[in-house]
């Protein structure tokens, strides 16, 4: 029962996030909430919910249209895994690079721990390379 409940907050969250709705990060994210770096930039995000916030808003204001596609959801325990593809058209700024007019798309997966029906911590692994390669930022 715990793990449908948790695979529900992880859906709801994401589904919300498109919706452009941040204030379900009031809800569903706990202020005791940690971000696990394993992408760059990450260190850069403040802790709790004000950190989840920062980070969804650039994205928000980069990519207004971003649309979060979960492509597999497994729980088990406390955790929820999240394997997502993410598309939006860059048409805002992030993190100084300005808009381009392109459609970007990478794809995630997440780490998710709930505890008392919120996130406490989400472990991201995305492709940023690639998500900066497509805004013409890197080229290899």
């Amino acid at each position: 029962m715990a793990i449908d409940v948790n695979k529900a907050i992880v859906m709801r969250f994401l589904e919300e996030i498109n919706r452009g709705n941040l204030g379900i990060i009031d809800e569903l994210v706990a202020e005791t909430f940690r971000e696990i770096p394993l992408w760059y930039g990450a260190e850069q995000v403040p802790p709790g919910r004000a950190g989840v916030a920062q980070d969804m808003e650039q994205f928000v204001t980069a990519l207004p249209d971003m649309q979060m596609t979960i492509d597999d959801l497994v729980a088990e325990g406390d955790r929820v895994v999240v394997r997502f593809t993410t598309r939006g058209t860059h048409t805002g700024p992030y993190r100084g690079v300005a808009p381009t007019g392109r459609v970007i798309q990478w794809a995630e997966i997440g780490i998710v721990q709930i505890a008392d029906g919120q996130i406490v911590s989400f472990t991201t692994l995305w492709d940023q390379l690639g998500f900066l390669q497509q805004m013409g930022v890197v080229s290899i």
